[in-house]
This record gives C-alpha cells, sequence and structure tokens, in this order.
C-alpha cells in the first residue's frame, strides 16, 4: 500500500494521475485530503493535518488489515511534513518525500519573510524529526525549485542517519518534476518501492 500526502495547492482530485501510476506499479493507493480541504470538514492547521496522517496510518493497519512494513508514504511538498510526522517510530516499508521543505522557519526565510522566523517557531520541523525515522527513504527535489529551495532536500538528505536516496533533477521546479524528467522521476520511484 502506498499512502499519499499531497501538497499545500489543490487537493486529492488532482493527483488521480499519481494515484494511476502508482497504482500500475501494483501498488494499492489510499490517497488522503486534509481537513479543510476539499470536500473535508475542519479547518487545516498544522496539529490538524497531523491527526489526519496518523489517522490514515491507523486506518491502512486496523481497518485495511496492512502491515507496517507493507505501507510506503509518499508526500510532497507540505505533503512531506506529514509523512515525516507519521512515519516517526514506524517500521514501514519506506518513505518518499518529493521537494521536502525542512522547517517553516527556514520556509520564512525562502519566501522573504524573515520577520514572520519568530512566530514560525518551531512549525513544521521536519529536520529535528528526520532521525526519528527508521524507515528508508527516497528525496526528490528539483534544483529550480522556487517554492521549497533545493537545498532543504539536501539539508534532510545529509541530516539523517538511515539508509537513503537523493534524486536531484535537473532544472525541475517545484510542480514540474514528474514533466521535465518521467523517466527519472517515476523510474526511481518504482525502483525504491520494489527494492525496499
Amino acid at each position: 500500500l502506498v499512502i499519499y500526502f499531497h501538497g499545500n495547492a489543490g487537493n486529492l482530485y488532482g493527483r488521480f494521475a499519481y494515484a494511476k501510476k502508482l497504482y500500475d506499479m501494483n501498488q494499492n493507493v489510499l490517497l488522503v485530503s486534509y481537513r479543510g480541504y476539499a470536500k473535508s470538514t475542519g479547518k487545516p492547521s498544522e496539529k490538524g493535518i497531523y491527526i489526519d496522517g496518523e489517522s490514515a496510518l491507523a486506518f491502512a493497519i486496523d481497518s485495511l488489515g496492512y502491515l507496517e512494513q507493507d505501507i510506503t508514504i509518499i508526500g510532497r511538498s507540505l505533503g512531506t511534513t506529514v509523512a515525516i510526522n507519521t512515519s516517526q517510530e514506524r517500521n514501514l516499508k519506506g518513505v518518499i518525500l518529493i521537494t521536502p521543505l525542512t522547517s517553516g522557519k527556514e520556509m520564512a526565510t525562502a519566501m522573504g519573510m524573515k520577520s514572520l522566523t519568530s512566530i514560525a517557531s518551531d512549525s513544521y520541523n521536519s529536520l529535528g524529526k528526520i532521525n526519528k525515522l527508521s524507515s528508508p527513504i527516497l528525496i526528490i527535489h528539483g534544483t529550480d525549485d522556487e517554492v521549497v529551495p533545493y537545498h532543504m532536500g539536501k539539508s534532510l538528505f545529509k541530516q539523517y542517519n538511515g539508509v537513503k536516496i537523493l534524486i536531484t533533477i535537473k532544472k525541475g521546479d517545484h510542480n514540474n518534476l514528474q514533466n521535465i524528467n518521467p523517466k527519472l522521476f517515476w523510474g526511481e520511484i518504482e525502483k525504491f518501492i520494489n527494492k525496499t
């Protein structure tokens, strides 16, 4: 099973093409829409989307009957923070992070809003959580990412002490990785899912 956590823009309806690609790799797919997104009720918050992530994993295990070691979690952009938070202290098959961000503080700086770094505090602190994972991880990032800078993916890769792979897509921006080099993007995901 693959559990897919999408990014901030859009919702799961725009992710059906990804789900089909993963399904064609002989994976069952659980797409998650956070509270306040699409037709999900409630209001989005950091705490809320983490609860949603943990609930999705619990549903996959308790209701669908999957074992932790048969589940791969994929997060993209904001969804990487949910993927990392959900994967802590778990024995998952693998974790795939696409255009991952390191922390809310670093994102505020990257967006030219240094004045908000004090407000960001310890929010979305993936860098501080990454070594609470024990699963193999695959990070995919584009060198020209205009939203989440490439150096954030590299920082997470460097920080992680476990089994890890970093795939760099040259000239890839935040949203076009699967289009600019589909063979590399989907090929590495399939290789990782089948190997782990």
